[in-house]
């Protein structure tokens, strides 16, 4: 079929869809041996600069830095992700990653689903409010 494969580990179905959608239709300079981690960066690189160009657009926006955001990661295998994504953006908004433990209690009392069919908080939530 003249397809070539590169192996990234677990990743998340959005990053998934931006590596197919970069290697089929974006110009690059990346080759079979390009490390999986580079490649991988350049999917955080992406969103961090489209991030801090949306913070910069907004009129009167500043860090306050007594207000912060939770992003609940359903103990999936994005949060490790949302990790290094919050360190990142620091600079420009308090984002904290919740729910960003084991797999084994994917989508446990958390998640968007959670949410909406028990209509209660995601774990974590309650402690880190107060």
């Amino acid at each position: 079929m003249g397809c070539e494969t590169k192996i990234f580990g677990e990743v998340t179905t959005p990053m998934l869809h931006f590596f197919v959608k970069h290697f089929n239709l974006d110009e690059h300079n990346y080759t079979k041996s390009t490390p999986a981690a580079v490649i991988s960066r350049s999917y955080q690189d992406h969103f961090i600069g489209h991030f801090s160009k949306f913070f910069k657009l907004l009129p009167g926006y500043s860090k306050r830095d007594n207000e912060k955001v939770l992003l609940d990661c359903a103990n999936g295998i994005g949060g490790p992700y949302a990790k290094e994504f919050s360190v990142a953006i620091n600079p420009i908004l308090n984002l904290e990653p919740i729910n960003i433990g084991d797999l084994n209690f994917l989508n446990d009392c958390c998640g968007a689903e959670y949410v909406h069919k028990e209509h209660k908080f995601p774990r974590e939530v309650v402690e880190r409010l107060k």
